[in-house]
């Protein structure tokens, strides 16, 4: 069942799938639920992210979280979670490793 784009489930919780464009403010997420607004800023392009997980006191909304699609250096390198490493460390260690030894023999560093 689906309602202005969230999917209800049966444990209450609704998922939204939502596209923006990055900008320096935040985007002020509300959600209304039994006579409350919940609100999250939502950053998008920005040096920092949000919080994933925000959490509320009392009423009906427990928590809000935000899982974003992983980022993949040139679209096809992920990160390797089996042993906990991001996106952006395999892709450091994909160009240091092989330009230590190319700088090595080109600057004569042994």
């Amino acid at each position: 069942r689906s309602f202005f784009g969230a999917e209800a489930s049966p444990g209450g919780v609704a998922v939204w799938h939502l596209r923006a464009r990055g900008r320096p403010q935040a985007y002020p997420l509300r959600f209304h639920h039994a006579g409350r607004t919940y609100e999250y800023d939502l950053l998008v392009g920005c040096r920092r992210y949000s919080p994933p997980v925000r959490a509320f006191d009392g009423g009906g909304v427990q928590a809000v979280e935000v899982v974003m699609r992983p980022v993949k250096l040139f679209g096809v390198v992920g990160g390797v979670e089996g042993l906990f490493l991001p996106p952006w460390v395999v892709a450091y260690l994909l160009i240091t490793i092989p330009l230590v030894y190319v700088l090595k023999r080109l600057l004569g560093v042994y």
